[in-house]
């Protein structure tokens, strides 16, 4: 879904998510099933995701991130690893990191016109 585009269908078009609260770490966190859900996204303060790629896009708009697996997450170098700071998060400079990840991320249309490949290619022997 493309949030920039078109915010209010994403959020008509939005599916209940399935809330479970939990604890962690003496901290009463709700958790709900992603469900390409931007009002959730509007509303935060941050966002605290394993290591999947679901939080590249949060971190790109600007969001503070909170990783638990930072070992494993592709965006770790821009991410907190604990939650000591989740009041007053720090900022960090993510230039060289959205350059990176921007070679991992592609539009559809992209892997099927062949400029994906034709970027990788380069790399392959």
């Amino acid at each position: 879904m493309d949030y920039n585009n078109n915010l209010e269908e994403a959020l008509l078009s939005k599916k209940e998510p399935v809330e479970d609260k939990k604890v962690y770490n003496n901290l009463d966190i709700n958790l709900k099933e992603w469900n390409d859900d931007i009002e959730d996204l509007l509303k935060c303060w941050a966002v605290v995701n394993h290591n999947s790629s679901s939080i590249v896009g949060p971190i790109v708009k600007g969001y503070p991130a909170f990783v638990t697996d930072p070992e494993r997450s592709q965006c770790a170098e821009v991410a907190h690893y604990g939650f000591e700071d989740i009041e007053n998060p720090k900022e960090f400079d993510r230039e060289k990191w959205l350059q990176r990840i921007s070679m991992f991320h592609w539009k559809l249309s992209e892997l099927r016109d062949g400029t994906c490949w034709r970027h990788m290619r380069e790399f392959v022997q």
